[in-house]
C-alpha cells in the first residue's frame, strides 16, 4: 500500500518551530543564581527542586508533543516510500503517543527515520530523574564568630586573690599558706585517671585558629628499678625486715616484709626542693618515687617496679583547638615552649612571702613571640605542701601487720596502671586548672554550623542534551522531507486524516480527496456523525 501522491494542497507551516525554544530551558535552569550560595539565604518562596521538576515537566510535554507529531508525519513519508503492511499504521499511532509503543515499533518495524522518535520517547523517561541530580545539596561547615559563647580559658599568670589578713611574714609559717582545692581535686583527677571535658563555650561545633601561650605543667617519668635496687640495704634476713633504697633522683623508699605474714606492695614518696634550695630546682616543683611490688603467698617481694617522676612549671603553645558538648576541648597540637634558657624564671622582690612572685620576662625565641609569666610564690608553696603531705606520700601493706604506717592515697595500687600516663593527666588537668583560674583570659573562637549549599553538577545535563539534540535534528530531517515538492500532506498525527482516507485495494493505494487540514477542519466542524 502506497500513498497517493497526486493531493494538491496549499503549503502549510509546520508546528516544530517552538521546540527550539522549549528545548533550551534546562540548560538555562543551570544558571541557577544560588549556586554555592548557602541555602538559608534563600528569600524566594519557590525552591530549586520544586523549579526542576516544574520545568523538566514542562520541558518533557512541550518535547513529547513534538516528538509525537513527527512520528505521525513520518508515517505518511513511510507509506509513501513504498508498501507496507496496514497493520505498521496503528504501530506507529501507537508510538506516537507514549513509550510503550516505541518499544514495541523499535522491535517489530524496520528501523527508519520514525524510529529514532521511538527511541527519544524511550530515553525521554530517563529526563526528569537526570535533570533532578543536577541540583546537589552539599553540607558545608561555616564558621563564624559568636562573641563569648565560643571561648576557651588561656593564662599567662597564676595569682589567688588573697585576704590581707593572710600574710605569711617568716619560712616558719609557711604551713599555713592556704591551700587550694581545685588545683588539688586536680591532681587528683589526674592520678586516679578521671576523665573531664574541661571548661569551654561551645555551643555546639567549635573552632579555633588562633595558636594561644599559656601558662601550665609538665611531668617526665622514667623507670629507676635497677638503679634503685641497686642501692637497697636491709636491716635483717629473718622477722620483721626493713629495706630502704634511693632513686637517682635521691628520693628515699622504705619497704616492710615478714615472710608469711606481711610485705609491702606498694609505695609513693615525694620530695620538693622548692624552699630549701629554689634556685637550684625551680621551675621543677617535686619529685615522685612509687614502688610497686606482687606479694606472693609466702609474702616475697616480686614484679618490682620503681619509677621517677618529676613535675616542673612550663608553658603551651596550643593549637587548632576544637571543641562540641559530646567530645570536650581538645587541641590539634600542644608544643612546650622553648625559652632558650635551663630556667628563665625570678624571683621578684616584694615584701612578705605571701606576695612574693616568681616570673619570666616576654622574649622571642625561633621566631615565637612568649609573653611574660607569673606565678605568686603562695600558689608554689602551697602545692608543694599538698604534694608532700601525707595524702599523697603514703605505703600500703598486704597481709597481717600492726604496722603503723600512712596509707592515705593509693592511686597506683594496681600493678597494670601506666605511671607516666597517670601523670601525664595529672599534669594536663594541673594545666588546665591555670588556664581557667582566676587570671584567666577569654580565647575567643568560631562557631561551626553545618549549611546546605547548592551545587550544580553538569554532567547530568548531558543526558538530556543529548536527547533535545537528537530531537531537534529530528524535526530538522523531518520538516526537510515534508517540503512542497514531496507532495506529502502535514497530516501528521491528525485522525480526520485517517478518516479522510480510502483504501483503494486494487491499486493498494490511499486516497483522500480533501486539499489541506485547514480544509479538513473546517470540513469536519461542520459534519455530525454516529457510530452505527
Amino acid at each position: 500500500m502506497s500513498l497517493d501522491s497526486s493531493i494538491t494542497r496549499k503549503p502549510r507551516g509546520y508546528a516544530p518551530a517552538h521546540l527550539a525554544n522549549q528545548e533550551s530551558e534546562p540548560q538555562g535552569f543551570a544558571h541557577v543564581k544560588y549556586k554555592r550560595h548557602p541555602v538559608y539565604s534563600r528569600t524566594e518562596w519557590l525552591y530549586e527542586t520544586t523549579t526542576i521538576s516544574a520545568l523538566t515537566t514542562f520541558c518533557s510535554a512541550a518535547l513529547m508533543h513534538s516528538v509525537s507529531q513527527f512520528i505521525g508525519q513520518l508515517k505518511w513519508l513511510y507509506f509513501k516510500d513504498g508498501l507496507h503492511k496496514l497493520s505498521h499504521f496503528e504501530i506507529f499511532d501507537e508510538a506516537s503517543r507514549g513509550p510503550w509503543g516505541s518499544i514495541f515499533m523499535v522491535t517489530t518495524v524496520k528501523w527508519n527515520l520514525a524510529t529514532i522518535g521511538a527511541l527519544i520517547t524511550i530515553f525521554r523517561l530517563s529526563f526528569a530523574p537526570l535533570a533532578q541530580q543536577v541540583i546537589e545539596f552539599v553540607p558545608q561547615n561555616v564558621a563564624r564568630p559568636d562573641g563569648i559563647n565560643v571561648a576557651f580559658g588561656y593564662s599567662h599568670a597564676f595569682q589567688r586573690p588573697r585576704a590581707s589578713s593572710v600574710i605569711i611574714r617568716s619560712l616558719r609559717m609557711l604551713d599555713s599558706v592556704p591551700q587550694d582545692p581545685e588545683m588539688q581535686s586536680a591532681v587528683l583527677q589526674g592520678l586516679y585517671g578521671i576523665s573531664s571535658l574541661g571548661q569551654f563555650n561551645c555551643p555546639g561545633l567549635c573552632q579555633w585558629t588562633k595558636p594561644y601561650i599559656s601558662l601550665g605543667f609538665k611531668s617526665k617519668c622514667r623507670n629507676v628499678t635497677q638503679e634503685s635496687l641497686q642501692t637497697q640495704s636491709c636491716n635483717a634476713t629473718e622477722g620483721p625486715i626493713t629495706c630502704d633504697m634511693t632513686t637517682p633522683g635521691g628520693i628515699g623508699l622504705a619497704t616492710h616484709m615478714w615472710r608469711t605474714s606481711y610485705a609491702t606492695s606498694y609505695v609513693m614518696n615525694v620530695t620538693s626542693g622548692i624552699l630549701a634550695e629554689p634556685e637550684r630546682d625551680f621551675p621543677e616543683i617535686a619529685k615522685f618515687a612509687v614502688y610497686r611490688s606482687s606479694p606472693d603467698l609466702n609474702y616475697e617481694q616480686r614484679f618490682i617496679n620503681v619509677t621517677e617522676c618529676s613535675l616542673s612549671l612550663t608553658a603551651y603553645q596550643l593549637q587548632n583547638a576544637t571543641a562540641s558538648g559530646s567530645t570536650g576541648l581538645s587541641f590539634g597540637r600542644v608544643t612546650e615552649v622553648n625559652f632558650g634558657v635551663e630556667n628563665p624564671w625570678h624571683e621578684g622582690s616584694e615584701g612578705d612571702v605571701g606576695s612574693q612572685i616568681r616570673y619570666t620576662n616576654a622574649s622571642t625565641v625561633y621566631h615565637l613571640d612568649i609573653p611574660s609569666f607569673v606565678i605568686g610564690s603562695a600558689e608554689v608553696i602551697a602545692l608543694s605542701n599538698f604534694l608532700t603531705s601525707p595524702i599523697i606520700v603514703s605505703e600500703f601493706i598486704e597481709g597481717h601487720s600492726n604496722m603503723d604506717v600512712n596509707r592515705g592515697l593509693a592511686p597506683f595500687i594496681t600493678g597494670n596502671v601506666d605511671v607516666a600516663e597517670r601523670f601525664e593527666r595529672m599534669s594536663t588537668a594541673m594545666t588546665d586548672r591555670v588556664r581557667n583560674g582566676p587570671n584567666a583570659q577569654l580565647a575567643l573562637g568560631e562557631r561551626i554550623d553545618s549549611v546546605q549549599y547548592v551545587r550544580i553538577r553538569w554532567v547530568y545535563l548531558i543526558g538530556p542534551t543529548a536527547i533535545e539534540v537528537v530531537a531537534l535534528m529530528l524535526a530538522v530531517i523531518t520538516i526537510y522531507r515534508s517540503r512542497e515538492s514531496r507532495g506529502v500532506p502535514l497530516w501528521k498525527t491528525s485522525a480526520l486524516a485517517v478518516l479522510a482516507c480510502r483504501h483503494d485495494r486494487d491499486g493498494d493505494l490511499v486516497r483522500s480527496t480533501i486539499r489541506d487540514m485547514k480544509e479538513m477542519d473546517k470540513l469536519a466542524g461542520k459534519v455530525e456523525v454516529r457510530l452505527q
